[in-house]
């Protein structure tokens, strides 16, 4: 596990997604599809455990202020500061190992139930599982 800073605040704006952990792929196609320059930004999975359950966010940087009301998205900020980051190159071929990341490092760090993880799809090949210290 790496530290990683995040130097500015990062507006987020996406849905839930409520068949968690179905669909997922979808969920983020259906948000890419959004915005013309889709394919341009990063792209951020937020879950949390509440009562047991995963509530599982898919979102996006939101590049101007309008653009939540004009595409109907609720919106979070990612908070500047320091994170404890696990980077997985091809993250692709691995996305199944992604819950067992974020299980491992949850545990070494004794995280309480409400923790966020973050998942920080920077590209096709680059991605970063971060959780807050």
């Amino acid at each position: 596990m790496e530290k990683m800073q995040l130097k500015d605040d990062v507006p987020l704006i996406g849905f839930r997604v409520e068949t968690f952990p179905d669909r997922i792929g979808e969920a983020f196609d259906s948000l890419m599809q959004k915005f013309p320059d889709g394919m341009e930004r990063s792209y951020y999975g937020v879950s949390y455990c509440k009562n047991d359950a995963i509530v599982y966010w898919a979102m996006t940087e939101e590049k101007q202020k309008v653009e939540a009301k004009k595409y109907h998205l609720s919106s979070l900020t990612l908070k500047k500061g320091s994170y404890h980051s696990v980077a997985i190159p091809d993250w692709r071929s691995k996305t199944a190992a992604i819950k067992e990341v974020f299980h491992n490092m949850m545990e070494e760090l004794h995280s309480p139930e409400g923790t966020h993880c973050i998942e920080w799809y920077k590209s096709d090949e680059e991605m970063f599982c971060l959780i807050g210290q």
